[in-house]
């Protein structure tokens, strides 16, 4: 069985669920507000990027996006919903694994909104990220008064849920090199954002 199937009908889920990059839904503009006013980089690595719905938000204060994500219907539907569009910065968006971007460079901001949720291992998927962050990582984690992984067949594989502690979320990072400083903000629900800057 493999974990986090995105097939046609999950994506198509996805949208009538959350909207598209363009036409996004009220959860999914107050979760892109916030990671945008947290971004301070000029260019920018969104790791499990989905359809792109975070460019839209920070295309004007940087000059440079990659987009990754490990779905190929993701990426379809991402590049059909950008395709000929000039957003005057320089961005495309390619396959991936949050475990393995060492065929990435290294980027000011590396970015990842409603990505851990979904991950079997946190901790190495922020490790692996902080790697590639040059300012800053941020991502967002959702925060609960248990740590939990809960899984949900779908078809030939199965969906991860992850709740996640504070207190959790605070030894994956200070476990980090070369960290100035990080903070918590609390987004909307138990989704809250978290941002560490290297020295």
């Amino acid at each position: 069985m493999t974990y986090q199937v995105w097939d046609n009908e999950r994506v198509e889920r996805f949208i009538k669920a959350y909207g598209t990059p363009f036409n996004p839904s009220l959860n999914q503009k107050r979760r892109m507000r916030m990671a945008s006013k947290l971004i301070s980089g000029k260019s920018v690595l969104d790791v499990g990027c989905g359809m792109g719905h975070l460019l839209p938000w920070i295309k004007d204060k940087i000059n440079f996006y990659v987009g990754v994500d490990s779905s190929e219907e993701m990426l379809r539907k991402a590049r059909e919903f950008f395709h000929n569009k000039s957003l005057g910065i320089t961005y495309g968006f390619t396959k991936g694994d949050v475990y393995d971007l060492s065929g990435f460079d290294v980027y000011d901001s590396v970015v990842a909104v409603s990505l851990l949720i979904h991950l079997p291992d946190v901790e190495r998927a922020i490790r692996e990220m902080w790697n590639h962050a040059k300012k800053e990582l941020i991502f967002s984690v959702q925060l609960h008064n248990v740590s939990r992984q809960r899984r949900v067949p779908y078809k030939n594989g199965y969906l991860i849920i992850n709740w996640h502690t504070e207190t959790e979320i605070l030894n994956h990072i200070t476990k980090l090199q070369d960290i100035a400083d990080f903070d918590l903000y609390h987004n909307v629900g138990k989704n809250w954002f978290v941002k560490v800057m290297r020295n």
